[in-house]
This record gives C-alpha cells, structure tokens and sequence, in this order.
C-alpha cells in the first residue's frame, strides 16, 4: 500500500504533467532568462501581459531618437476606446454589431450581434479584466435547476467552450448568464473574438437546453 507521501507526490507530478500539456496546447514556451533582481517583476508582469494577448511595441535600436522608449505595454482599454476601435476596425463586417454605452455608477457597453437576431452583450470593463455576458432565461422557468446546473458542471466543455455559466440577479429575480473574461489589455482581434464566442455560445446553448419559450435574452 501507498504511503501518504508518494500519493502526494504521485498527484503533483500528474498535476504538473497536466499542466505542461495545457501549456504546450495553448502555443506557450518556456524562455528563461536572467536580470537585475530589481528588474525581474517588469519582466513577470511583460510575460503575463504577452499571455493575455498584449502586444510589445519596441523602438528599432538604430533609431537614435530623443523620444526613444523602451518596450512598452499597450494601456488598457476603457469603453469609449473600445467602441470607438471597433467602430473603426476593418475586422468587423459591415452591420455586424450595434454598440451603446449606458452611462451609470459602473458603465457598461451594449453590444447588439445583429447577425445573430439582435442578441445582446453586456460589457464592462474592470480593471484589468473585460467581462462580457448573455443574459440566457430566468431560473424560475427552468425545470429542477439544481439537476440542470450539476449536469452542466459535469459538461462544461462540451456546452461552454471558453465560456463560463453563473447566475445573477435582476430586479430581484435569478438569471442564468453565459460569460467570459479576457485582459483589459487584450489586443482588439481577441476581443472581437471573444464577442462572437461569447455570443454563439448562448445561441448553441439555447437553442440545445433552454425551456420551452426561453431563450438568450
């Protein structure tokens, strides 16, 4: 029989196993380097950033110039920056969304997916993260809903690729919501991205779980 010690070991050696093939799966490689002590959080914070989507914007080394910086962080974004890029972009069809900001104590974008019925995002902005949600039906309506949520953690990556269920409450009421997050500082491809994930998810899961006269809101 297995001591406690080599189970212990035998789990963390396959959750370290398992976390290397999630890394290799997501395109990442490993780069050591060595720096000044002083400097070695600028570059934990430079490899976050680059995980999260950013981009590095570097001045050529032969550009001697007065305004010569060193790499850069691209700042994050705020919702009037979002919308205004995206409004300008060439990576969105023509017609494809429709977007608002609601002014309020905590601002958030509207993002209407016109070619998916007028489907509506909700997006905020929090610091360093971008969340965006779907509102999916009211938790009342939906038959034995603590069998339905059990069985969508045990099927999670099958309904909600890149996407997460939670609930949250409406003038009192319980909803179920679809959502994702992303860094703020997510280059404006992956954001697009994301809405239309964020988005077809809601579509496919309605249209394969929702009650009888419910759907994505």
């Amino acid at each position: 029989m297995l001591s406690s010690k080599k189970v212990g070991a035998k789990a963390a050696a396959e959750r370290q196993k398992r976390w290397l093939e999630k890394q290799q799966a997501l395109g990442l490689t490993r780069v050591e380097v060595r720096v000044p002590k002083s400097q070695a959080q600028k570059i934990r914070d430079v490899a976050q950033a680059l995980i999260a989507g950013s981009r590095i914007q570097i001045t050529p080394p032969e550009l001697n110039t007065e305004d010569k910086r060193m790499a850069q962080i691209e700042a994050p974004w705020t919702l009037d920056g979002l919308k205004a890029a995206i409004e300008q972009s060439s990576l969105v069809e023509s017609g494809e969304f429709e977007l608002e900001i609601i002014q309020g104590a905590d601002p958030v974008m509207v993002v209407g997916m016109n070619e998916l019925g007028g489907l509506e995002l909700f997006l905020s902005i929090c610091g360093e993260q971008i969340l965006t949600s779907v509102l999916l039906w009211p938790c009342s309506s939906q038959d034995e809903p603590k069998a339905f949520e059990a069985m969508m953690l045990r099927n999670h990556k099958k309904y909600l690729p890149l996407s997460a269920l939670g609930v949250t409450s409406i003038h009192g009421e319980e909803w179920y919501e679809l959502w994702g997050s992303m860094s703020s500082r997510s280059v404006l491809q992956n954001v697009i991205m994301e809405f239309r994930t964020v988005a077809q998810n809601a579509v496919d899961l309605s249209e394969d779980l929702a009650p009888a006269g419910d759907a994505a809101a």
